[in-house]
C-alpha cells in the first residue's frame, strides 16, 4: 500500500471510532448530511440516477425536499443493463472494467492505478461490477482496520494475518485484505488450493489473526480437531457465507476462540459486525443506511424479516442509493448493552449453498467451494448456474449478452482452471448450455446458483 493511501485511511479511523460513541440523534444527523452530499454529487453526475428518478416522476434538481423513502429503488440488473450511465466519472466503461477484471488477475492492482474495482455475482448468479475511488476505499479500509481487524499498527511487531477465501480476483474480502500488508504480516490462503497446500501454508505461517468464509474458517477447525494442523489465533472473523451455531461450536471448540460474525458485500465492504462485548451485530451507520423492506417496499416492523435495501454513503464513484441486497434479514431497534449507538441485526437469512465434492485420482476427496463459484466471471456471461449431475460432470447453464461461440468456450476453460487447481482436471468433464433464462428452483421460488449431485 502506497505510503498516501496509508495515511489516508489511518486518518479516518479518530472519527470512526469517534461515532461509536454518538447518540442515536447525533447519528441520524450525521446520516441526512451524508445523504444530501451524495445526492446532490450523483444527480449532477450520474446520467443512471438522473434518468431513472425522472422514469418515476422525481424531480433530480428538487432532491433537498425529498426523503430517502420517496426515492425509486434500484436492483442489480438494472444498474448492469446500462452501467456506463451509473459512475459518476463518466469515462468508467463495462467493457474496459470486463477486460482490466479478466486480464488483472491480482486484487492489488488498481484499474487506472487508482480506482479499486469489485466483481461478483453472490448467489444470485447476476453479475455485478463495483468501483471504488481512492477517497471511497479510504473509508472502507479504515472501517476494516478499526471495527474488525481490530489491529493496532505497530511499527516493531507486525500482527501476523492469515486470510482464507478465493484469492485470484477483485473479489471483495482479498481486495480489501491485501491491503494489510502495510500494518500486518499478510498470508493469503486459497480455497480453492488443494488442502495439503492450505496445511502446510498455515501451519508454517502460524496466524494471529484469521479473516475469512465461515465454512472455510469452520474447515480450518476440523483440520485442526483432525490433527493436520496446530494453530493458535487470538481473533477470528468470518464472512462470506452463513456462519451457523454448529460452525460456531467447532471453531471455538478446536481453536479456542469465539467466532466474530461479519456483514459485508461487494457493494459495500465493511457493513457491520459483532460486537465483542454482546456477540450481537451491529450495522455501521455512520456510513450505510440500510432499509429492511416488505415486498411492497413498505418497512417491516421491528424484528419481522425484510429485504435489505442499501444506501452506501462514502462510494461517490459509483453510487449505491436504495439498492437492493438479495439478503434477507430481521433488525431490532433495541440498544445493546455494549453502549453503541448502532441498530443490531438479530440474523441475517442468507442463502447457503452447497460444497460440490468430487473424487480425486488417488481415490481420496476434493470440493469446491460455493464462493469460488459464486465469485465466478467471464466477459459477457449475464447469469450462470452450476449443476453436477453425476460425480465426474459438471454443467454450467449460462445465460449470455452475445457472441455465444466466444463466451462458451471461455466459461469451460475457466472452470478447468478452477478444477485443475483441485487435481480434478482428469476427473470431470464440462459442459456448457446456453439459455435463455434460468428459472427458479420450483419448490422454494428460489434461485439456486449451485446445485449439487442429490445424495
Amino acid at each position: 500500500m502506497p505510503y498516501f493511501s496509508t495515511v489516508r485511511m489511518l486518518s479516518r479511523v479518530p472519527s470512526l471510532r469517534k461515532a461509536e460513541r454518538q447518540e442515536r440523534e447525533s447519528l441520524r444527523e450525521i446520516q441526512e448530511l451524508r445523504l444530501r452530499r451524495l445526492l446532490r454529487h450523483t444527480l449532477t453526475r450520474s446520467r443512471f440516477y438522473i434518468e431513472h428518478y425522472r422514469r418515476h416522476g422525481v424531480d433530480p434538481l428538487k432532491f433537498e425536499k425529498l426523503s430517502l423513502e420517496q426515492l425509486p429503488t434500484v436492483n442489480k440488473s438494472q444498474m448492469m443493463n446500462d452501467y456506463d450511465g451509473v459512475p459518476s466519472d463518466s469515462t468508467l466503461k463495462r467493457a474496459e472494467l470486463e477486460r482490466f477484471i479478466e486480464e488483472s488477475k491480482s486484487p492489488g492492482q488498481k484499474f487506472r492505478g487508482k480506482y479499486t474495482v469489485i466483481h461478483t455475482s453472490g448467489s444470485s448468479g447476476t453479475i455485478g461490477i463495483f468501483v471504488y475511488g481512492p477517497g471511497d476505499w479510504a473509508i472502507a479500509k479504515a472501517m476494516a482496520l478499526s471495527r474488525v481487524s481490530k489491529v493496532k499498527p505497530s511499527l516493531f511487531k507486525k500482527t501476523r494475518y492469515g486470510f482464507i477465501g478465493a484469492t485470484e480476483g477483485h473479489f471483495a474480502g482479498i481486495s480489501m485484505s491485501q491491503e494489510a500488508r502495510s500494518v500486518m504480516r499478510f498470508l493469503p490462503l486459497s480455497i480453492n488450493d488443494p488442502l495439503d497446500t492450505i496445511c502446510d501454508r498455515i501451519q508454517k505461517f502460524q496466524p494471529e489473526f484469521i479473516m475469512g468464509y465461515s465454512s472455510a474458517v469452520n474447515l480450518l477447525a476440523q483440520l485442526q480437531s483432525e490433527g493436520a494442523i496446530a494453530i493458535s489465533p487470538r481473533r477470528i472473523v468470518c464472512s462470506g457465507d452463513s456462519l451457523t451455531e454448529g460452525m460456531r461450536q467447532n471453531i471455538r471448540g478446536a481453536l479456542g476462540v469465539e467466532p466474530v460474525n461479519f456483514y459485508g458485500a461487494s457493494e459495500g465492504i465493511s457493513i457491520g459486525i459483532e460486537c465483542d462485548e454482546r456477540r450481537r451485530m451491529h450495522i455501521f451507520e455512520d456510513w450505510f443506511i440500510l432499509e429492511v423492506l416488505d415486498n411492497s417496499l413498505r418497512p417491516v416492523k421491528d424484528g419481522e424479516p425484510g429485504q435489505v435495501y442499501l444506501t452506501n454513503l462514502y462510494n461517490y464513484t459509483q453510487p449505491l442509493i436504495r439498492y437492493r441486497i438479495k439478503d434477507e434479514i430481521v433488525v431490532s431497534e433495541r440498544r445493546c448493552e455494549c453502549g453503541r449507538p448502532f441498530r443490531i441485526i438479530e440474523r441475517i437469512a442468507g442463502r447457503q449453498e452447497d460444497f460440490l465434492w468430487f473424487d480425486r485420482k488417488d481415490g481420496r476427496q476434493e470440493f469446491i467451494h460455493p464462493i469460488v463459484l459464486a465469485e465466478f466471471f467471464v466477459p459477457g456471461l449475464v447469469t450462470f448456474q452450476f449443476r453436477q449431475p453425476s460425480n465426474e460432470k459438471l454443467v454450467v447453464r449460462a445465460v449470455v449478452r452475445e457472441e455465444k461461440e466466444v463466451v462458451a468456450p471461455t466459461i469451460v476453460k475457466r472452470v478447468k482452471e478452477i478444477l485443475a487447481h483441485k487435481g480434478l482436471e482428469e476427473m470431470v468433464s464440462v459442459e456448457v448450455e446456453i439459455v435463455e433464462r434460468i428459472e427458479a428452483d420450483r419448490m422454494t421460488g428460489k434461485f439456486r446458483l449451485i446445485v449439487p449431485m442429490a445424495s
